[in-house]
């Protein structure tokens, strides 16, 4: 049986532990989406793949500026 890869989008939160807002298919569609996220909803944010157990890309909100 082979494995499907995806990858999970979370948001930080200050107080609680990180949350799974959303899960894509690939890579790129995790970005893409990560980035739309931060400009209807600005928080920090990482993709994380199952496969390799890693975060994979992490992205921080500050204020109006966004770094990945």
């Amino acid at each position: 049986m082979s494995r499907v890869q995806h990858y999970d989008i979370f948001q930080k939160l200050p107080s609680k532990d990180p949350t799974c807002v959303e899960t894509a298919a690939s890579l790129e569609d995790a970005r893409d989406r990560m980035k739309e996220l931060m400009q209807m909803f600005p928080a920090d944010y990482f993709i994380f793949d199952w496969e390799n157990s890693s975060i994979v890309i992490p992205c921080q909100c500050q204020g109006s500026e966004r770094r990945e």
